[in-house]
């Protein structure tokens, strides 16, 4: 481990429904970090293939084409994940990358911190998507809050919020800020 990091923050417009392309300007990026000294470079939460500020101004109806090639061009971990893995290692970099990930038919957004050797060493999902990012995002289901060896885990916008992290993590929680728990005690 070195004893200075050098961070590189990526902020760079994607390619909008163009998953290879996509995924070529991101290891482009990573080479661009790399070979600027960077050992961690951090990606905006979904980078890949972009956040579409139309779902806050049009109706899901409206927004039903553009969502169909986004699904198209989510990421999945898969061949184009590979892609990704294979530049950190060859780059000798730790990145966080947020993304759209497409899995089993449904859309998340999506954090993977990979590390020097292109090994994921934590990949999670966001907890509850905010208001009209439901009607395109699932719900993560499974538990992926940890900490990935001295570094703590992050959690993105709103849908980490403290209550809601209480209630993906403890069910029963909900019903005791109610003022009762499962078996209706105070």
């Amino acid at each position: 481990m070195p004893s200075k990091y050098k961070v590189a923050v990526i902020q760079a417009e994607s390619c909008w429904n163009d998953l290879q392309w996509n995924i070529t300007k991101t290891i482009g990026l990573i080479q661009d970090a790399a070979s600027d000294c960077a050992n961690v470079i951090g990606f905006p939460r979904i980078s890949i293939p972009g956040y579409s500020w139309t779902i806050w101004a049009n109706s899901p109806v409206s927004n039903a084409a553009f969502m169909g090639e986004y699904f198209a061009n989510s990421l999945e971990k898969a061949e184009k994940m590979e892609q990704i893995k294979t530049a950190v290692r060859d780059a000798g970099v730790f990145i966080v990358l947020g993304y759209s990930e497409r899995y089993q038919g449904t859309l998340y957004i999506s954090q993977s911190f990979i590390d020097e050797t292109g090994t994921i060493v934590l990949h999670r999902r966001k907890i509850k998507p905010t208001h009209v990012e439901r009607a395109y995002w699932g719900d993560r289901q499974a538990f992926s809050v940890k900490a990935v060896a001295r570094l703590q885990q992050i959690l993105t916008c709103h849908g980490d919020g403290r209550r809601l992290l209480c209630l993906g993590l403890l069910p029963s929680a909900g019903r005791r800020q109610q003022g009762k728990d499962r078996f209706g005690k105070v």
